[in-house]
């Protein structure tokens, strides 16, 4: 059945959406080539070829503001290549900031249209610039359908080509993962169903004749089994293929981004990159961007000092970022350095007492190589004023937490006046994740097996109560820090004479965990958890078993952290009691009043509550509150009108407000910083981690 017009125009868009950020990938990248050096003739090609293309293909599939954009974008550019690709940094800015924009009306981002008026005038004024006395041409037509397909008659080359044999398809990568994950499910639920069958023979005993057969058929389905194992191998190792690419897609972003961060804190810094063919799994590259990115921008605007301070220090005034990627055994290692001022062991145990994360006499228990670590905490920061770019409740904890969801592990290194160098290492592959599954009070865990140095048995005699706290002996001389895992959990899990002890690495460090048994190895198919579960410090994934039970795959750095410092859940609880603010939340949703309520209430915060921003405003005329935590889109009086008010006011000036948007966009935020806020958070990463990271970043 002929699809009808409107079918046909989804369908393309689709397509468009699925094609356009490579084209605006490459944009990118030849369009900072070109800042870098002029005369460079393939990215010039590359980049007017690109433009050209997305604006037609936008006009295609009806995306006006798009095309009209990018039109606009285009003629920047030609009059930029007649000057010999040679323009100040304001033209470069506007056109990085035309790019940002249609990745945005593409992706279907709401709110592209606040920013289209703007991001013209600016091209227009790069327009004028470039071209003397000229006035900037009026504007591309934005067409309200979609013009008509007319395709030129095709060249010979291009008709034979047409005739022979299709070599390639473009399939979807999430086609690719799904056949994956099948695969997967079916290798599972046949393990589950051979050990089903295998327990009913057990149970056969004394009903020879009947069951002899049972057996028979248990016994091939085993070799069936093994058969589909294979197979499964095979298979995931063809569809493994399928979905490698180039960690340069994982990169493709980062020069942009040092350019940016770089002129934003008014630093001069180069970037340095290598390994980019090396090949992964799609799904690794996709969820390692993130926190590559944190990563990176950490990096400029943490780590390198500005050129004065570089030169008093006998460091060139030009700052390195390092970008580089490998195979090792089986995995993807990613790692970035700087060449910085580097980590201050002294200083990050301040920051971590000033913080409240740990009392004086606990920090000082910590040697430097330890101290370094603390830069994993939720909730740290060493800087004393909040920017968009450091804080806003998001650090390195979940840079850990996203790279020990794919079974990866990450480690810091570095000296003082020397830089740092953070390596991130994960399998190659996600498809099935190696375990260890301990069971405790009837629920089941998971650690990756990748972390699991040995396992030992648990002996008394070896372990010794000490200031720092409970540590175990393994081997000859080596003292471990120890601790009862089911009590990490908060899990009911009486000791007994059975228990092993199991030895686990977290980077460079290893510590020693106390489990009811041994555990059992499994292929997990674990998949990220979803809020308010996404950065609970202890948990990584979520997963099942053969039989469907669920598994908690956990953080073994979240691990080390609460067995290092001595934390329980029953004691965190404690010290949030003792760090009670009372907090005024301005939401007319109440869902999301409600929501916040219950995760403020759990970090043990008084709350008050106002429906909109002229409520609050009444509100705090009459009571003291800690910090407000506000809506923007609101009826009567906004959030941003109230922030105004807030810090327009003399007695509430200082007050520190953290905004609490449905807005993601990093212009959203913008406006937000720009009108005053302490901090930002977005509704659709709401968890209690992240809002207990914010208050204590506004609040210290």
């Amino acid at each position: 059945m002929a699809r009808s017009k409107e079918e046909r125009l989804k369908a393309l868009l689709e397509k468009f959406r699925a094609v356009a950020p490579e084209r605006l990938e490459k944009m990118n990248a030849a369009w900072l080539t070109l800042e870098r050096t002029p005369d460079a003739p393939e990215a010039a090609a590359e980049l007017l070829r690109e433009i050209h293309t997305l604006k037609g293909e936008a006009r295609a599939v009806g995306l006006a503001e798009a095309n009209a954009v990018a039109h606009r974008t285009e003629d920047v550019l030609q009059l930029v290549a007649r000057a010999g690709w040679r323009v100040g940094s304001e033209t470069f800015s506007a056109v990085l900031g035309a790019f940002d924009l249609l990745e945005r009306i593409i992706r279907g981002d709401e709110g592209a249209a606040a920013s289209l008026s703007a991001t013209v005038d600016r091209l227009d004024a790069a327009l004028t610039g470039l071209s003397p006395g000229a006035s900037a041409p009026a504007p591309a037509a934005a067409p309200s359908s979609p013009a008509p397909a007319r395709p030129s008659a095709p060249e010979p080359e291009a008709v034979a080509g047409a005739a022979m044999r299709v070599e390639t398809l473009r399939v979807p990568a999430s086609r690719v993962g799904q056949l994956s994950e099948s695969m997967a499910q079916v290798l599972v639920q046949g393990r589950a169903l051979r050990r089903e069958l295998e327990g009913l023979t057990a149970d056969a005993v004394g009903v020879p004749a009947a069951w002899a057969a049972v057996r028979r058929r248990v016994s091939r389905l085993a070799e069936v089994e093994h058969q589909l194992d294979l197979l499964f191998r095979e298979v995931e190792s063809s569809v493994r293929g399928l979905r490698l690419v180039p960690v340069s897609v994982l990169f493709s972003g980062v020069p942009r981004l040092v350019r940016d961060v770089a002129l934003q804190v008014g630093k001069a810094v180069t970037l340095q990159v290598e390994g980019e063919d090396v090949e992964a799994d799609k799904r690794v590259v996709e969820d390692l961007r993130e926190p590559l990115l944190h990563l990176v921008r950490n990096a400029v605007d943490h780590g390198i000092e500005p050129a004065r301070a570089r030169e008093a220090a006998g460091k060139p005034a030009v700052g390195v970022v390092r970008l580089k990627a490998s195979t090792q055994g089986g995995e993807l290692v990613v790692s970035v350095s700087d060449d910085g001022a580097g980590l201050d062991p002294d200083g990050l145990r301040a920051s971590a007492i000033k913080k409240g994360l740990l009392s004086a006499e606990a920090a000082s228990r910590l040697d430097d190589a330890q101290a370094r670590q603390l830069v994993f905490l939720s909730g740290f920061s060493t800087r004393a004023e909040v920017t968009d770019l450091s804080g806003r409740g998001v650090g390195l904890d979940v840079v850990r937490a996203s790279v020990e969801r794919l079974g990866g592990r990450v480690r810091l290194g570095g000296e003082r006046g020397k830089g740092v160098d953070v390596e991130l290492a994960v399998p190659l592959s996600v498809t099935l994740t190696p375990c260890l599954v301990v069971t405790l009070g009837g629920h089941r865990c998971a650690l990756p097996s990748v972390t699991v140095d040995r396992v030992l048995p648990w002996d008394e005699r070896r372990v010794q109560q000490t200031p720092r706290g409970l540590v175990v002996q393994v081997g000859d001389g080596d003292f471990l820090p120890a601790s009862e895992l089911a009590t990490l959990l908060a899990l009911p899990s009486p000791p007994g004479e059975g228990d092993r002890l199991l030895v686990l690495q977290s980077g460079p460090e290893r510590f020693a965990l106390r489990t009811p048994d041994a555990g059992r190895e499994a292929e997990l198919l674990v998949r990220p958890p979803g809020p308010p579960l996404r950065r609970h410090p202890l948990l990584a994934g979520l997963a099942a078993t053969d039989e469907g039970a669920p598994v908690l795959l956990l953080s073994v750095a979240g691990l080390l952290e609460r067995t290092r410092l001595g934390l329980s859940p029953k004691r965190e609880r404690g010290a949030r009691e003792r760090r009670q603010r009372v907090l005024l939340v301005v939401e007319d949703s109440p869902i999301y009043q409600e929501l916040v309520t219950a995760l403020l209430g759990g970090l043990g915060h008084d709350v008050r509550l106002a429906r909109d921003g002229q409520e609050a405003v009444e509100l705090l005329g009459q009571q003291v509150v800690d910090a407000v935590l506000s809506d923007i889109q609101m009826p009567r009086m906004d959030g941003l009108a109230l922030l105004r008010w807030i810090r327009g006011s003399e007695k509430l000036k200082t007050l520190p407000v953290v905004l609490l948007s449905a807005l993601g966009s990093a212009e959203d935020k913008r406006r937000g910083l720009e009108a005053g806020a302490d901090g930002y958070l977005v509704k659709a990463d709401l968890s209690e981690q992240a809002l207990a990271s914010a208050i204590e970043r506004v609040l210290g």
